[in-house]
């Protein structure tokens, strides 16, 4: 298989991924609005490794864990407000 039909194949896959149990069984699991929330969450993470290693050279192990948990914990909060205010305006 070449890797255009292994992409293709992965795509069509997580299309037509649904909940098996619980409230949303049936329902699809990758809808828009989990894909915004997911962009939204790796465009504002912890900055790759040599940018966390750079601040801990520039201003020490204190500046660099504070960098990585505060970026990781404000993505996690905007990108979970950008659900819940979708999932509450546009039903879900």
């Amino acid at each position: 298989m070449d890797g255009e039909a292994v992409d293709g194949a992965l795509i069509r896959s997580l299309q037509a991924q649904r909940y098996v149990s619980g409230p949303r069984a049936g329902q699809l699991v990758y809808t828009p609005l989990v894909a915004y929330g997911m962009m939204i969450f790796i465009l504002l993470y912890f900055p790759c490794v040599a940018t966390i290693a750079a601040i801990r050279k520039e201003a020490g192990w204190k500046w660099a864990m504070f960098t990585v948990f505060y970026t990781t914990g404000l993505a996690w909060l905007v990108s979970f407000a950008v659900y819940q205010i979708g999932s509450r305006v546009f039903g879900g």
